[in-house]
């Protein structure tokens, strides 16, 4: 029996199809406001497009022990060597502060280090907005060439600090640096939020299949695709996918080859994102979203290296290739872009901001049937 949410969405796309009809309260925000980013957004939009990221956390930095073991300068180097040897261009951290173990006096100069290995951008995360240490580390950095942007805070809205606390930093930082600003969370918190969506200069959440059982590597790729697409219909602000990946290990359904499948189909389709992450890390065990029932635990494994730098396969198929095969933003061709958006949306839920994400799934973007989102 059709409910009377999807009886809505049917009167909607087919209303939204007749000749002539507009439907402003219904089309996507982007359909609305042809305003562009500001030139350094823009640029750091293209430059999502033209290099090949990777989330970096140090191979051998370790935060569960007391007190915390950092990675030396070398490591730090060497695990830096690793990624470029596969071609990788960007870096995007969790955290400024990383110290020095062979002289606790110093932080690791990871700009410097980063540049000199030929290294195209960076983007520094701030784990811990309200962390002295980190920005005071900011504070030495953010001015490097190479930072192209910063990320406050990691999935810690409501957990870890309050919304006032991260819009004063993301304002703070920005009016600071005069650089490009965001925060991530996850997937669904966008997707039912506005405020959240409107939050820093471009959106950076972080999208899983894994945890909504697209474990097999095209079923992955299509939900990442779907999800990408609903959300940069909701928003005027550029969409990249900060964590993005499937795991190698903790799980009987997943593996290296199908991690490698996945990566090399997304980059065929238009889903601007973010390798997640450069290196297994043991000392998940501990933290990761766990599945005790069913004795799973993929979080120290989604490593495009194992933790020794040894590269896994789809660290091996990114050498000489291309990370994205969709074009870079071309302010010549905003109005085309928009005009495109709202011939292939339909229908749009933007009037019920209110949605849950069941209901959200029920909105059929395109004529194949949707993948509902929902954590594991």
């Amino acid at each position: 029996m059709t409910n009377f949410f999807q009886q809505r969405s049917l009167w909607i796309g087919l209303i939204a199809l007749l000749p002539g009809c507009d439907l402003p309260s219904l089309v996507s925000p982007k359909a609305l406001n042809p305003s562009l980013p500001s030139p350094l957004v823009q640029t750091l939009d293209q430059e999502f497009h033209r290099y090949c990221w990777i989330t970096y956390t140090p191979s051998t930095f370790d935060p569960t022990v007391t007190p915390r073991y950092w990675p030396s300068r070398s490591e730090v180097e060497a695990d830096l060597q690793s990624l470029r040897a596969v071609g990788i261009q960007g870096l995007v951290t969790y955290r400024a502060d990383y110290v020095d173990r062979d002289q606790p006096q110093s932080l690791i100069p990871l700009p410097e280090l980063a540049a000199d290995l030929g290294f195209e951008g960076l983007i520094l995360g701030i784990w811990d907005p309200l962390s002295e240490s980190e920005w005071n580390a900011v504070g030495v950095m953010q001015h490097h060439p190479l930072v192209r942007g910063f990320v406050v805070g990691n999935e810690g809205l409501g957990k870890r600090y309050d919304w006032h606390t991260l819009e004063t930093a993301i304002v703070g930082l920005r009016n600071r640096s005069g650089k490009p600003v965001t925060t991530s969370e996850e997937l669904p918190d966008y997707l039912a939020n506005d405020r959240l969506r409107q939050l820093g200069d471009w959106v950076f959440p972080n999208a899983h299949p894994y945890f909504a059982e697209a474990k097999e590597p095209l079923a992955a790729v299509e939900w990442t695709d779907r999800w990408f697409q609903r959300l940069d219909l909701l928003t005027t602000l550029p969409v990249v996918f900060k964590e993005v990946g499937l795991p190698t290990d903790g799980d009987p359904a997943v593996s290296e080859t199908a991690q490698a499948d996945y990566y090399q189909a997304l980059a065929d389709r238009s889903v601007a994102f973010v390798f997640f992450t450069a290196f297994d890390l043991p000392w998940k065990r501990s933290t990761g979203q766990a599945r005790a029932s069913l004795g799973h635990n993929p979080e120290p494994y989604w490593g495009l290296f194992k933790s020794d730098r040894s590269p896994k396969q789809a660290a091996e198929h990114l050498k000489g290739k291309l990370c994205h095969s969709i074009p870079v933003f071309d302010q010549s061709l905003a109005p085309d872009r928009l005009k495109a958006d709202r011939d292939k949306l339909q229908f749009v839920l933007v009037a019920d901001r209110d949605l849950s994400l069941d209901q959200l799934a029920l909105i059929d973007f395109s004529v194949s049937q949707s993948i509902p989102y929902h954590q594991g």
